[in-house]
């Protein structure tokens, strides 16, 4: 009788043990699937996108020029060729397509189509490296990426409706313009036309309309 209470002793003990051993492992392997929870609900940061309009700009900054790619910030690695012809240079020298040279400021910008902004975000006219008088700008049209800009209230926006300029020309939102002698012309591309219905080429020429 007293070696079977042994044994049953024994055994009981063996299973108390076996019991603790399961709940040690039971509560490690809760803590790691905490732990590996918590670690999966930790986002890494995310890199904030420019809109499309900055993709591509240019900026003088700490004397180095800068530029907009793929949202984020960089310094230039190489010459870039704007879509109206002029070369931005690493050093921040702006060649004109006319081979006029000009130096990019500490906070000026230039975007991908050659617009230039100063440190205030105003715009410059580039030929001459000074602020355009946007009062006399008002009401200018152009004709940009095949669709019809207007200057209004200092603002480029796409034109709404046909313009009647002072002079009786007619310009159309489709870029055709008809004279008051019924002389049609089609705007190509770059070309500008002010509210007195003065024509400009690309380049700020003015053309015999």
């Amino acid at each position: 009788m007293k070696k079977f209470l042994a044994i049953a002793a024994i055994t009981a003990t063996t299973l108390v043990a076996c019991n603790n051993d399961a709940d040690t492992t039971t509560t490690t392997d809760s803590m790691n699937t905490m732990s590996t929870d918590t670690s999966s609900m930790m986002s890494e940061p995310t890199t904030m996108e420019s809109t499309s309009a900055d993709e591509g700009m240019m900026m003088m900054k700490d004397g180095k020029m800068m530029i907009m790619k793929d949202g984020q910030t960089m310094m230039m690695d190489k010459t870039v060729t704007c879509t109206d012809g002029c070369k931005v240079m690493t050093d921040g020298h702006v060649v004109m397509k006319d081979g006029k040279k000009m130096m990019m400021k500490e906070g000026m910008k230039i975007d991908k189509d050659g617009n230039m902004m100063d440190k205030d975000g105003k715009m410059m006219d580039k030929m001459n490296n000074k602020m355009m008088d946007n009062s006399s700008n008002e009401g200018m049209m152009m004709m940009k990426d095949g669709k019809m800009m207007m200057m209004k209230d200092g603002q480029t926006m796409m034109m709404e409706k046909d313009m009647t300029l002072s002079n009786g020309t007619k310009v159309m939102m489709s870029g055709e313009v008809m004279m008051k002698n019924g002389k049609k012309i089609m705007m190509k591309e770059g070309m500008m036309m002010d509210k007195n219905g003065k024509m400009m080429d690309k380049d700020g020429k003015m053309m015999d309309n």
